[in-house]
């Protein structure tokens, strides 16, 4: 990445536009971001959870993550059980934004 032109105001720089990006409604109140997840397995996908709820979260939204299973993948009626607490919770928030990373999750938004 090449640094700024000498004279280049810090606005003109991508780190700074930003950093100045809020996540609100017009009103000001914060965007509600639900990320939905198969497994608190501790893998690639949960560290990419982590990263954009950081992300999410410096920017002003209200982040809350949530995993369709819990620890460990269940059987069928588990899942089955855990998608429908999805969709009831969804449906009961009304989240701005769902975020998915599997296709399970992806059914639920």
């Amino acid at each position: 990445m090449r640094s700024p032109e000498a004279g280049t105001s810090p606005q003109a720089t991508p780190s700074a536009a930003h950093d100045s990006f809020r996540l609100q409604h017009p009103d000001g109140t914060a965007v509600r971001v639900r990320q939905l997840l198969h497994v608190n397995a501790g893998g690639g996908v949960e560290a990419l959870a982590a990263i954009l709820a950081h992300g999410f979260t410096a920017r002003g939204a209200n982040v809350r993550t949530e995993f369709l299973y819990g620890d460990k993948m269940p059987g069928t009626l588990g899942k089955l059980a855990g998608m429908l607490k999805a969709i009831r919770t969804v449906l009961r928030e009304r989240p701005d934004v769902i975020v998915t990373y599997q296709s399970t999750a992806s059914l639920v938004s």
